[in-house]
């Protein structure tokens, strides 16, 4: 298994139009069996969609694969088996670029807020935005 919980991966499955392109900055919540994921979803009803595009050979045995239940960027939850990912896929995100806004900030917070950043040691660039 090249998923380990908590941490972060982009990956691709073998079946995007049922499934979706491509799957970016995704954090494994939880490693479960069919009991579990069939509480969050109709796994047996997707599986029924995905397999005719799984690999020749792939055993059809929803019952004895791993699922993995995913967290999206955006907080939603998504369930996998572990067969319907392409394996060669998978990367892990060990890094990302942030977006902050401060509102309302006076002109003096800047040189505040470089020196913590500084202080950190992260690359960094601030926009002045006038309003």
């Amino acid at each position: 298994m090249l998923f380990d919980r908590r941490k972060r991966y982009n990956f691709a499955t073998y079946a995007p139009t049922i499934l979706g392109d491509s799957y970016n900055n995704m954090e494994v919540m939880s490693i479960m069996g069919l009991d579990d994921a069939m509480k969050e979803d109709n796994i047996f009803q997707l599986h029924a969609q995905v397999f005719p595009h799984l690999p020749d050979g792939t055993p059809n045995v929803p019952n004895q694969y791993d699922y993995i239940k995913f967290r999206t960027s955006a907080g939603n939850t998504v369930i996998l088996a572990y067969t319907w990912v392409v394996e060669n896929s998978i990367q892990e995100v060990t890094s990302t670029t942030l977006r902050v806004t401060i509102f309302n900030a006076d002109i003096s917070d800047m040189a505040v807020i470089r020196d913590l950043l500084n202080g950190v040691g992260v690359t960094y660039t601030i926009e002045e935005i006038a309003v």
